[in-house]
């Protein structure tokens, strides 16, 4: 588990005390959320009162606004308007705003402001109400109604990734509404809660309409409809030296395109030690927001595929081996108990080769390229 920092914010001398309390509380009971451990805090007061504890600001709103998405969490003692003052010029998405809590002076209340499902808002807020002995004040309508289901909390905990954010509204107010959603989910990756799901099969899709979809595959997008992808796929890679970098990007969309898979799908890369930092693979990995993993050309050489390179093992002094596929296939061996090679070493611009592995419970058993 990481270790993540928060932004505590004072806005006036009243909420300092409060402030300082909160800080050391949270050093000794820190909150944890999606791998994160949230317990390191930097405290930031206007000038005019902040003491050596503090981070003196001569503007709090414009320090705000400057370090918003560097931290896990905002908290701001002080007024909601003054709060929504400092957020409004700086919100991005839902999907990467920090959550912010605010918290009155007298620590009373402790609400979620922003990013209360996605980014933990609301369980932040609950948190730091235990801590000040105060009453957390949630506002989002699937924590306020009875019996009710936040879908996108639904989707975080099984590890998935949700598209078509501006569905969202219109599929969770049908949810809050006792609607039941047709749903397309071949490997039941979507918790089944409760009654709110109807499943449809793979034979019923042309004259069926689904509401959410759940695959790794990369479907079309159409309104109404929510898109869940299951992200579960290495992709290993092998190239040449002094490969272009701007090759990897070109040669990673046409993967993906010529074999049907969401690009959010895609949990990491891997590839040789001897190359996991030239600087175009990097800029892939930066690109798709995944971790680049490398192994030595002993370890690959180790690992049985279907594709192995004579020249490979030449250059490497290995037996013939494929780079691109036995880093995959030993990167998902890392996170599944059963894996599969998913798509085999396919080479591009004649430098660069690329392969699939992935959770063996995720193989599909429909053809690719679903136009549902």
């Amino acid at each position: 588990m990481s270790t993540g920092q928060c932004a505590i914010w004072v806005a006036s001398r009243e909420g300092l005390a409060q402030a300082l309390a909160l800080v050391r509380n949270l050093a000794a009971s820190p909150w944890e959320a999606s791998g994160v451990k949230l317990a390191q805090c930097d405290l930031y007061a206007p000038e005019r009162f902040a003491d050596g504890d503090c981070i003196p600001c001569s503007s709090l709103a414009e320090s705000f606004r400057a370090r918003f998405f560097a931290y896990q969490a905002h908290v701001l003692f002080g007024a909601v308007g003054i709060a929504v003052r400092f957020v409004a010029p700086v919100l991005a998405h839902k999907s990467v705003d920090p959550p912010v809590v605010v918290i009155d002076n007298k620590a009373r209340f402790v609400i979620s402001l922003l990013a209360g499902h996605w980014g933990g808002g609301n369980r932040l807020a609950r948190h730091l109400a235990l801590l000040l002995h105060a009453t957390p004040v949630i506002t989002t309508a699937s924590d306020t109604c009875v019996d009710s289901v936040a879908l996108d909390l639904v989707v975080q905990q099984a590890g998935l990734c949700l598209l078509d954010w501006q569905e969202l509204p219109g599929i969770q107010g049908r949810l809050l509404d006792g609607q039941c959603l047709s749903l397309y989910d071949p490997f039941q990756a979507l918790p089944r809660i409760k009654d709110l799901f109807c499943p449809i099969a793979k034979a019923s899709l042309p004259s069926q309409f689904p509401q959410i979809t759940v695959h790794w595959q990369d479907l079309p997008a159409y309104p109404q409809r929510l898109r869940i992808v299951i992200p579960h796929l290495v992709c290993g890679v092998g190239f040449r030296k002094s490969t272009e970098p701007e090759l990897f990007a070109q040669a990673f969309t046409a993967f993906s395109r010529q074999y049907g898979f969401s690009l959010h799908a895609v949990t990491a890369l891997a590839t040789i030690d001897a190359k996991a930092c030239d600087a175009g693979l990097c800029s892939l990995a930066r690109t798709l927001q995944v971790p680049l993993e490398h192994f030595s050309a002993e370890v690959l050489a180790r690992e049985p595929g279907p594709h192995p390179s004579e020249m490979a093992g030449k250059v490497f002094g290995q037996p013939p081996f494929s780079v691109s596929e036995a880093a995959a296939l030993i990167s998902a061996g890392q996170r599944y108990s059963k894996t599969h090679l998913f798509f085999p070493k396919t080479c591009f611009f004649g430098k660069i080769t690329l392969a699939a592995a992935g959770s063996a419970a995720f193989l599909a058993s429909e053809p690719l390229f679903c136009s549902f």
